[in-house]
């Protein structure tokens, strides 16, 4: 397989990353979800605590754990930020894009999938879901890849 093969792909995620990462981290945790999912990992991390999301010292189990590991292991890899808390969302992000490429692909043609991947990586909603620190990009994510995954095993 050659680069010509997956010229596509290349372009999309080059899209993607562009817009998702610009500057992602330069702008404050805005949004009040931001700062308490961003706050939640912040004390774990300095509790050492991966079992219990943990919010003002107290537990909080508002939210699965899940998006809050994926924190943690952000703020481990790249210290406490916007960048790294903002970072699962993006990473994510970008994995739905692909999978919208897939999608397409998959039911049509590589060009269905450039073109669904492409309009969903320059939608102002998803570029700001995915650019922010929140779940949802994450739980859209993984229900669209178990969509793909049930199609590919019809």
């Amino acid at each position: 397989m050659t680069i010509k093969d997956h010229k596509y792909l290349l372009i999309l995620i080059a899209v993607a990353s562009f817009l998702f990462f610009f500057k992602v981290g330069d702008m404050a945790l805005t949004d009040p979800d931001e700062t308490f999912y961003a706050q939640t990992a912040k004390e774990m991390l300095a509790a050492d605590e991966w079992t219990t999301p943990l919010i003002f010292g107290q537990p909080q189990f508002e939210k699965p754990i899940f998006y809050y590991w994926l924190i943690l292991i952000s703020y481990k890899l790249f210290g406490v930020s916007e960048f790294s808390a903002r970072l699962p969302s993006v990473v994510f992000g970008i994995l739905g894009i692909l999978g919208v490429y897939s999608l397409g692909r998959l039911m049509f043609s590589k060009l269905c999938g450039f073109i669904s991947g492409l309009i969903t990586a320059t939608c102002v909603e998803y570029v700001m879901v995915s650019r922010g620190c929140v779940t949802d990009m994450v739980l859209t994510t993984a229900v669209l890849f178990c969509l793909l995954f049930f199609l590919l095993g019809w």
